[in-house]
């Protein structure tokens, strides 16, 4: 316990430093740019207090594993992350990266990097036929069983009466779902392209307000190759 605590002493001053040539020598720049990024598409209501994950290994911080998505994709009663747009998860050490302007250019490289995968969950794009697509043809029947027979997708509204059959899992904090299956599927397909979108446009208009940040995401992430080598 005093060796973690040791280690993310230094991992926290090295963030608060705002200083690159100080976190990237302790923060797995890869992993937690990724790890933020997956959770801030999806607005995970459960980020930072839910399940939530890092681990810490020879002094070195990296995200995830992911983890816990019921309250996200736009299936959550809270407004703002219901919503598709804005960024809502800029939280503990992600809030002090992100105050470092070096750090904002490199996250937002990152996302233009990744963002065909976010669009390939619900589009055809060059990747290749959507995520959501290729896994309905395959579970389909398993899942349209699940919505209509086991209940797990039921919630009731508030002050009305559950049926004693029905599952009501997180309760209140969900939305009451669509009336059919196939129409929180076409939700889903919405939310997901319309956060791709607003996140691509946002992203390229703040990243044009960081050209004159010399260093790069590849460059740093060669710095910290060579570092964590050593």
């Amino acid at each position: 316990m005093d060796r973690f605590l040791t280690d993310l002493e230094k991992i926290e001053s090295a963030i608060a430093s705002h200083d690159v040539m100080e976190y990237v020598k302790f923060v797995d720049l890869r992993s937690i740019i990724d790890h933020y990024w997956i959770e801030e598409f999806a607005k995970n209501t459960d980020w930072q207090n839910g399940s939530f994950y890092y681990t810490i290994h020879n002094g070195i911080l990296r995200g995830g594993p992911v983890w816990d998505f019921d309250l996200a994709l736009g299936n959550t009663r809270v407004s703002e992350n219901a919503s598709t747009k804005g960024f809502r998860l800029r939280k503990i050490w992600w809030e002090y990266l992100f105050q470092d302007s070096v750090f904002k250019k490199m996250a937002y490289e990152r996302y233009l990097q990744i963002s065909p995968y976010f669009d390939n969950l619900v589009n055809d794009n060059e990747l290749g036929a959507n995520k959501l697509d290729s896994l309905l043809d395959f579970f389909r029947e398993s899942f349209e069983r699940n919505y209509s027979d086991s209940g797990w997708a039921n919630c009731v509204a508030k002050n009305s009466t559950a049926d004693s059959g029905m599952r009501q899992l997180t309760c209140p904090f969900n939305p009451v779902p669509r009336p059919t299956f196939d129409e929180n599927i076409l939700f889903l397909r919405e939310w997901v392209s319309q956060r791709n979108l607003h996140l691509k446009g946002r992203v390229s208009r703040e990243l044009n307000e960081l050209a004159n940040i010399e260093m790069s995401l590849d460059e740093i992430l060669a710095i910290q190759d060579s570092i964590f080598a050593h």
